[in-house]
């Protein structure tokens, strides 16, 4: 069986970790305005969910124009509807 879990990452520019199974999958991100957040869900396995793993993913938000590294996986773009600033997540890989 499977279930989908949220993460939170900062809009800030730093390489941010998240403790999520190797094989979990991310589907979407979005802005919260409220939360002032960058959100993620991400589908995985309801066992991994019950028996959280050490697994630790990099994630980083890049802006419209700044370069991004070779490997990098996109994960989704979202943006800040109060501000004209938009955010695309990328997974950093080995």
């Amino acid at each position: 069986m499977k279930t989908i879990h949220k993460y939170r990452l900062s809009p800030g520019d730093e390489v941010q970790e998240l403790r999520m199974p190797e094989d979990a999958s991310p589907l979407k991100v979005e802005y919260s305005l409220p939360g002032k957040g960058i959100f993620l869900w991400a589908e995985l396995d309801a066992a991994d969910a019950m028996d959280p793993s050490d697994d630790m993913r990099r994630f980083k938000i890049f802006h419209t124009g700044q370069g991004i590294p070779e490997g990098a996986v996109y994960v989704g773009t979202t943006y800040n509807q109060m501000e004209p600033r938009s955010y695309h997540v990328y997974e950093l890989v080995d």
